[in-house]
């Protein structure tokens, strides 16, 4: 028998010079659904939005005005939602929020009562919370920046990952879907408008405190750094994007989640051997090369003498 394809989900075109794929990106269609039973009796989630009717992303909606916050969704989604059935088995949707008109958080799994839930603020004041979002609510910022249908496609295309790794305590290999925090999704957005809009020759700060998924934004940056195109959608941007860590030992979280998002391991290159492996890595042009801050003396040299050449260099204070 011939092969039978089933097409689930058309990508955002990689510029606007090809129609047909525009059209058929324009096809899918992103539809949210409110009070989406999920078991016998009246037990339903308050809302699923799905993208050609496969769920990708289910809500609790809360009102302080009603007596209810964040904290009851969390606890709605730990105790009554049995992570057993299909709408919540691991890997079907892709994340859980849990929000009210002031905070938002969020989980990519969900285990009963062991259910760790993520803040998906924006930040307020260097600090926790959000500010006021002018016009609307604190978390206007869901519907406005997050969920439209582009916003949520890219999140889909170039965030979401499905990582296997061992886990330290056990040894055991397990799975983690990876789901951006708002402040990783903003800050990579805002690095990859500016890189495209601006070019070469410019210097960025992002700031990220310990614990808050650094590895991950670096991991995102480098990959999307990569694959980015001038606003011609014909040249690009940078040929390579080097990787400057201080850790001496780059098989560590850096290297690794760098390399869990690589979907053809050819892209990325690590030079622990030596200056001249990171030379032979510039010269055959690998798109990502994860190099030391102890070479990075090298890396500033061979970079010089490939003047033809444009690199991004992202380094890991």
């Amino acid at each position: 028998l011939d092969e039978l394809s089933i097409v689930l989900y058309f990508r955002t075109p990689s510029s606007a010079l090809n129609p047909e794929a525009e059209k058929a990106f324009a096809s899918n269609i992103f539809s949210v659904t409110r009070q989406v039973h999920f078991a016998d009796g009246d037990q339903s989630v308050d809302m699923v939005l799905c993208v050609n009717g496969l769920p990708l992303v289910s809500f609790e909606l809360k009102n302080p005005w009603t007596g209810q916050t964040w904290k009851n969704a969390i606890r709605q989604y730990q105790k009554t939602r049995d992570p057993k059935l299909p709408l919540f088995n691991f890997g079907r949707c892709l994340v859980h929020f849990a929000l009210d008109i002031n905070e938002a958080y969020m989980t990519t799994e969900l285990a009963g009562e062991d259910t760790y839930f993520l803040p998906f603020n924006r930040g307020h004041n260097h600090g926790k919370g959000n500010p006021v979002f002018p016009g609307s609510h604190r978390t206007a910022y869901m519907w406005r920046e997050v969920l439209p249908k582009r916003s949520l496609a890219e999140i889909i295309e170039r965030f979401v990952k499905l990582v296997e790794e061992e886990a330290q305590e056990t040894g055991k290999t397990v799975k983690r879907l990876i789901f951006p925090r708002y402040h990783q999704l903003d800050s990579v957005r805002q690095l990859v408008v500016a890189a495209r809009k601006d070019g070469v020759g410019r210097r960025y700060l992002v700031q990220h405190s310990a614990g808050s998924g650094k590895s991950n934004s670096i991991a995102w940056l480098a990959f999307q750094l990569a694959e980015l195109f001038d606003a011609t959608g014909e040249k690009a941007v940078f040929d390579s994007v080097v990787i400057v860590t201080d850790r001496i030992a780059l098989d560590d979280q850096l290297g690794r989640n760098v390399k869990n998002f690589a979907e053809l391991s050819k892209l990325v290159q690590s030079t622990e051997k030596g200056s001249w492996q990171l030379r032979a890595a510039l010269d055959a042009g690998k798109k990502i090369i994860i190099t030391t801050l102890q070479k990075f003396p090298h890396v500033a040299g061979e970079i010089t003498q490939l003047a033809d050449r444009r690199f991004a260099v992202i380094i890991d204070e």
